[in-house]
């Protein structure tokens, strides 16, 4: 999730939408990376999962349920979304897959995506599992900076350089 901004950058495919998509007042001046992708248009809640381990990614999507931010655990719609047989047991039994949401479908493949862009995934995943893990203090602070970045290069002109 630290890194999604690259995956943005290299895959986001939404660039314009139809003129009933945006609210009143809303409107791109330019085509941009990846409008699903991006925190201000595209597809989500406000809900915040806490990724810190299972445990606390379970206990938020619980007393986001309790409090009404989602109606059940299955609403939940975000970045990456841990799977199981049963999400209450998610902490007991494991995770079986874990669901990137972070990909706009490739409108150049048939199937919504492309070989090369499975095997960079492929690659950049074994790199994460190589490299030391963040402290648990340090889990939030990296993601607050994932998302300003993602927002950056979702909301960017796919024509330009990117800032990052």
């Amino acid at each position: 999730m630290s890194y999604r901004w690259l995956l943005t950058y290299l895959f986001g495919a939404s660039p314009i939408a139809e003129e009933n998509y945006f609210k009143k007042g809303d409107k791109l001046i330019h085509p941009v990376r990846s409008l699903r992708q991006s925190k201000k248009y595209g597809f989500g809640s406000n809900f915040t999962p806490d990724y810190t381990d299972v445990e606390s990614y379970f206990a938020r999507i619980k007393r986001a349920v309790v409090k009404k931010e989602i109606y059940t655990a299955a609403q939940f719609h975000g970045t990456v979304r841990f799977k199981g047989d049963n999400v209450e047991n998610l902490a007991t039994d494991g995770i079986k897959h874990l669901k990137l949401r972070m990909l706009d479908l490739d409108p150049t493949s048939y199937v919504g995506i492309r070989t090369g862009t499975l095997r960079f995934i492929r690659l950049l995943a074994s790199y994460f599992i190589m490299s030391p893990a963040l402290n648990k203090s340090e889990v939030s602070e990296a993601l607050a900076v994932a998302d300003k970045r993602n927002e950056i290069v979702a909301l960017e002109d796919p024509t330009k350089k990117s800032q990052l």
